[in-house]
C-alpha cells in the first residue's frame, strides 16, 4: 500500500549524552497499463484474446479480468488469464471485450478490444442447361462455392415442366428419370452456408425427341404363295423402341399374320391385283410416322403345246401335251377337244 513511514533515531554516547533525529520512507506504486490487444476480424472457430501486452512499471505480477460488454454472449475459457479463448458465434457482428489488470497494490487499469465476426455469402451454381432424351438425369451443383469454405446445405426445387421425382432434393447432385414427354424442366438450387446466408441459381433440362421414320419396304411383285412385308428399315434417331402397325388400304382383302409385327406375312390371293399397305411406326414419346408400299400380284399366261403332227395306220394313238408350260410354274389343267376335219 502506498504510505509514508516515519522513523526516529536516538544515539547515546558512553557519558550518557544523546541526540535525536527523524527520517521518512515513502512507499510508492506505479499503476499498471492494460492492453487488450488489437481488434480482430474472424470468421469461425476458436478466437484467442491477447492481454499479454499489459505492463506494470514496477514489475508487479498482474491479475487479469476479462468481461464481454457487447455482442452475442460467448463463453470465455478462463476470464482471469492473459489470453482466454472462445468459440466464434455463427453470426456476423462485433463482439466487445474489456480487460482490467490489477497489480499487487490493487491499482487497476482497463482497455477494450473488439472481435468482428464476418461472413461472406455463398455462390450457387445449378450447373449448365442439359438436353436429354430419356433415362436418368443428374443435376449438378458441385460448382457451388463459399468464400469462407463453409459447409453448404443444398435444396433443389422444380419450378416448371412435367413434374419429376428427385432422388434427394437436399443432395448436391440429385437424379431423376426423364419423363416420356418433350418439354423444358426448370430447377432452382438454393445453397445456404453455416451462417444462414444463401444464394439461388436456376438451370433447365430440355427433354427432346426425334420423330421416327417409317419404312414399309420397297414395292414387291409376286405371283403366289407367302408374302412378307418388311418394316425393318424403319428407324428412330434416339434409338427408341418402335411399335409397328400395318393396315391394308387397297386391293383384294388378305389377312396379315400379325399387323403389329415388323414383318408380317400373308398368302397372296389367286387373282391379279395390286395390294396397298400402310405402315405406321410410333416411338416411346408417341411420335409417329407412316409409309406405304405395294404388292403386285402378277400372272403370265401358259403356253399350250399339243405335240407334233402324227401319221398312224391303226391302233392306239397317244396325244402329247407335255410340252405345254407356264412361265410362273403354275400347275396346268389340260382339256383336249377333237376339232372337225375333212377326211379324204
Amino acid at each position: 500500500i502506498e504510505d509514508v513511514l516515519t522513523f526516529q533515531l536516538t544515539v547515546t554516547d558512553t557519558f550518557g549524552l544523546d541526540d535525536l533525529a527523524s527520517t521518512t520512507v515513502t512507499v510508492v506504486n506505479g499503476a499498471p497499463t492494460a492492453d487488450a490487444g488489437l481488434p480482430q476480424t474472424v470468421h469461425t472457430g476458436t478466437v484467442t484474446l491477447n492481454g499479454t501486452g499489459s505492463t506494470d512499471p514496477d514489475g508487479d505480477d498482474l491479475l487479469y479480468h476479462w468481461v464481454q460488454t457487447d455482442g452475442t454472449a460467448v463463453a470465455l475459457s478462463d476470464p482471469t488469464i492473459a489470453s482466454p479463448t472462445f468459440d466464434s458465434p455463427i453470426t456476423g457482428e462485433v463482439l466487445t471485450f474489456t480487460l482490467t489488470v490489477t497489480d499487487t497494490f490493487d491499482a487497476p487499469d482497463s482497455d477494450t478490444t473488439t472481435v468482428t465476426v464476418v461472413n461472406s455469402a455463398p455462390t450457387a451454381d445449378a450447373g449448365l442447361p442439359q438436353t436429354v432424351h430419356a433415362g436418368t438425369v443428374t443435376l449438378d451443383s458441385t460448382g457451388s462455392s463459399d468464400p469462407d469454405d463453409d459447409d453448404l446445405a443444398y435444396y433443389w426445387v422444380q419450378t416448371e415442366g412435367t413434374l419429376v421425382a428427385l432422388s434427394d432434393p437436399t443432395a448436391a447432385s440429385p437424379t431423376f428419370v426423364a419423363p416420356l414427354l418433350e418439354g423444358v424442366l426448370t430447377f432452382e438450387l438454393w445453397v445456404t452456408d453455416t451462417f444462414g446466408l444463401d444464394d439461388l441459381d436456376t438451370t433447365t433440362v430440355t427433354v427432346s425427341n426425334g420423330a421416327p421414320t417409317a419404312d414399309a419396304g420397297p414395292p414387291q411383285t409376286v405371283h403366289a404363295g407367302t408374302v412378307t412385308l418388311d418394316g425393318t428399315g424403319s428407324s428412330d434417331p434416339d434409338g427408341d423402341d418402335l411399335l409397328f402397325y400395318w393396315v391394308q388400304t387397297g386391293g383384294t382383302d388378305i389377312t396379315l399374320s400379325d399387323p403389329t409385327a415388323a414383318s408380317p406375312t400373308f398368302t397372296a390371293p389367286i387373282i391379279e391385283d395390286m395390294l396397298t399397305f400402310s405402315l405406321t411406326v410410333t416411338d416411346t414419346f408417341d411420335a409417329f410416322d407412316s409409309d406405304t408400299t405395294t404388292v403386285t400380284i402378277g400372272n403370265s399366261p401358259p403356253m399350250a403345246d399339243a405335240g407334233a403332227p402324227q401319221s398312224v395306220h391303226a391302233g392306239t394313238v397317244t396325244l402329247n401335251g407335255t410340252g405345254s408350260s407356264d412361265p410362273d410354274g403354275d400347275d396346268l389343267l389340260f382339256h383336249w377337244v377333237q376339232a372337225l376335219s375333212l377326211i379324204h
